[in-house]
């Protein structure tokens, strides 16, 4: 029995470590796609080994497991998805304010070029009071 267990955690262990290997050398590589590719294809033929020396009774729970390994890759991959979609529609709702923000501060400013300022300042001087003051400073 000591023999068996030995077996179970040195295969679990080398499993682990070759997995760790190729998926550092296929993050290191330059051709990941093909470095994915072949991570697949060792780990595909490993598991063909090992489901090819289960009981009947066994595959059906490793399908029922497979199943729900894909569940999760969609689910992973829908939420993905819907994140990017997110951030996208905040993106493009941040550019419309943004430009909106920007149309009216060129709109204020069209407003304020049509004040004429000297006008104002015309119409203060000649005002009944500046008359007086003018007239008090002079005798």
């Amino acid at each position: 029995m000591q023999e068996l267990i030995n077996s179970i955690v040195r295969l679990s262990a080398a499993a682990t470590l070759y997995s760790m290997q190729q998926v550092q050398s296929s993050v290191s590589d330059f051709d990941t796609k093909e470095s994915l590719q072949s991570l697949r294809q060792v780990m595909d033929g490993v598991a063909s080994a090992l489901i090819s020396k289960l009981d009947e009774s066994k595959k059906e729970i490793l399908v029922n497991i497979t199943e729900t390994g894909s569940d999760v890759a969609v689910a992973i991959e829908r939420d993905i998805k819907e994140i990017r979609d997110t951030a996208d529609d905040v993106f493009h709702r941040t550019l419309k304010a943004t430009k909106e923000i920007s149309h009216i501060g060129k709109h204020r400013e069209a407003t304020a070029s049509e004040v004429k300022p000297m006008a104002s300042v015309k119409k203060a001087a000649t005002s009944p009071r500046k008359a007086k003051t003018a007239a008090a400073k002079k005798a």
